[in-house]
């Protein structure tokens, strides 16, 4: 006898995927309940104003490619959502130890060589992997540190690429690279460049804020999953409210997080394993206000906690701006410490305060955007598909532009379609 269940489709995780998979299923005509175990959408989005300031900023997810994201663009135009008009300098400061230059992309590639042997390995790389499609066993460290490439020109290259991993490159795969410069046709200069990104200008979180608004009467904060039964008919979905039973399941919480709930029938020995290790991505975001006359550069820095830093332009001579460090390398988080980090980067400017949030020790994320470890990029894809009344999705789980905005909301629309 079939069991009557309280919805159609229960869909777990309030982040982009999540969201977007519960308003399609809805606009579908189907009975649908979104659970949130936070008090707040956006998942690894998140999106406030820093302190002492009327500026919005982002702590977690924040780019957009307005030429390749035609998902995000296409939530912005639903919502009325603008993209920021400020834009960095053309010319990056590159710092590795005490020296450092300021150059445009291409001027750089002239000046080291090594450098452009390194980006072009990369890329061609990436054109074998997209004929071949085979995991492979090469972290990024291996490729850039392959056929007796110079330490300077490998930490050039890393520091390049940190803002797409955000992870250490010994523990990241390569592939994830490799598939970034396929999504970014085929070059590795368009993917490495500063100047192709946007962001919008009251934070990607607005987008998330608005779904959520048209949904509310279906999204439940404070619903904390614990546990999924997934029976022939139907599926049950218990935590720290009274069970919850529909006829599908829409599972969108990161990797690493599917380790702290428990299933019947339980997950694989494969599935366990990815989710304990989790992904490679750990970093932490810290943001700055600074007082002074010039536009910050955009920096990379090799061989220093920060790997990472852009700007955004506040009022005519303040500025907020965001540095990228490893969580685990920055131990020392005291207001002084974090503004002497800041000041060295940025001599020439007053630092007037400093802030920063931590998605590693966030239990609903324990990490940053999804960066695949050695040997796991396509293990992650095939290990979690849909299975019986389950299906998986996120970021973490998309076929294009994983890790990104854009690929969560592919993957909650492909997990929609499924139960529509």
């Amino acid at each position: 006898m079939a069991v009557t269940t309280d919805f159609d489709v229960i869909v777990i995780g309030a982040g982009y995927a999540g969201l977007t998979a519960a308003r399609s299923l809805i606009e579908a005509g189907k009975r649908v309940v979104l659970l949130e175990k936070s008090k707040r959408v956006g998942g690894r989005v998140r999106s406030k104003k820093f302190p002492g300031t009327d500026a919005t900023v982002d702590w977690g997810g924040e780019w957009v490619l307005p030429d390749h994201h035609h998902a995000v663009m296409a939530e912005a135009k639903r919502y009325d959502v603008e993209l920021d008009e400020d834009s960095d300098p053309t010319v990056s400061r590159w710092i590795n130890g005490g020296d450092e230059i300021s150059v445009q992309h291409d001027d750089l590639l002239a000046l080291r060589p090594g450098f452009a042997k390194i980006l072009t390995r990369v890329e061609m790389g990436a054109k074998a992997y997209a004929e071949q499609q085979m995991e492979t066993a090469l972290s990024l460290l291996d490729v850039l540190s392959a056929e007796g490439a110079s330490t300077l020109d490998i930490d050039l290259a890393a520091a390049a690429l940190f803002p797409i991993t955000g992870a250490d490159p010994s523990e990241v795969s390569v592939a994830v690279i490799w598939n970034e410069v396929l999504q970014h046709g085929g070059s590795v200069h368009e993917l490495i460049e500063p100047y192709w990104v946007d962001r919008f200008a009251n934070g990607a979180g607005v987008i998330a804020q608005r779904i959520a608004k048209e949904i509310e009467g279906d999204l439940r904060f404070a619903h904390g999953v614990s546990h999924i039964e997934d029976c022939a008919d139907h599926v049950v979905v218990s935590g720290n409210f009274t069970p919850i039973t529909a006829k599908k399941c829409i599972i969108a919480l990161p990797l690493q997080v599917l380790s702290a709930l428990s299933f019947t029938p339980d997950l694989s020995k494969e599935q366990h394993a990815l989710s304990r290790q989790g992904n490679a991505g750990r970093t932490i975001k810290l943001w700055a206000l600074v007082e002074g006359r010039e536009h910050p550069e955009v920096c990379f820095v090799a061989g220093h906690k920060v790997r990472f830093t852009y700007a955004k332009k506040i009022t005519n001579t303040r500025y907020l701006i965001c540095a990228q460090a490893l969580a685990d390398e920055l131990d020392n988080r005291d207001v002084d410490s974090l503004k002497a980090i800041f000041k060295m980067l940025y001599p020439k400017h007053k630092i007037i305060n400093v802030d920063y949030y931590d998605w590693v020790a966030n239990p609903l994320s324990q990490g940053s955007w999804q960066a695949s470890r050695v040997g796991h990029f396509l293990g992650v894809a095939t290990q979690f598909q849909t299975q019986g009344n389950l299906t998986f999705c996120g970021s973490d789980f998309a076929d294009t532009w994983c890790g990104w905005i854009e690929g969560a909301i592919l993957s909650g629309q492909r997990a929609a379609r499924l139960y529509a």
